[in-house]
C-alpha cells in the first residue's frame, strides 16, 4: 500500500504577488520532489527545501501559470517511491 503524508497548505486560493506555504510536517529539514498537476495535467516534479519546521514557501509571479494546483505526492531523493499527498491551491 503506497505511504500517505499529510500537507498543509496556507492558503485555498492566491493572486499574483502573493505567497502561500506548504507544510509536511512529518519532514523536517529536509529536500523533497514535488509531483503536482495543472488543472488536470500532471507536471514535471519540482524540488523544494522543506525548513525545520517541515515549510516551504513560495511566491505567485507574473509567469506562474494559472488554474489548479493538485499537490499529489511527495518524495525524498534516493527514495524510490512516492508518498501521496491531498493539497489543492487555486492560482488566480
Amino acid at each position: 500500500m503506497p505511504a500517505f503524508r499529510r500537507i498543509v497548505l496556507s492558503a485555498a486560493e492566491v493572486r499574483s504577488g502573493q505567497s502561500y506555504t506548504l507544510t509536511a510536517p512529518e519532514l523536517p529539514n529536509s529536500p523533497v520532489e514535488v509531483l503536482y498537476a495543472l488543472d488536470g495535467s500532471v507536471k514535471t516534479p519540482f524540488m523544494a527545501a522543506l525548513d525545520a519546521q517541515g515549510q516551504v514557501s513560495f511566491q505567485l509571479g507574473a509567469d506562474t501559470p494559472r488554474g489548479e494546483y493538485t499537490f499529489l505526492a511527495l518524495r525524498q531523493p534516493g527514495k524510490t517511491g512516492w508518498a501521496w499527498t491531498d493539497g489543492r491551491l487555486l492560482a488566480r
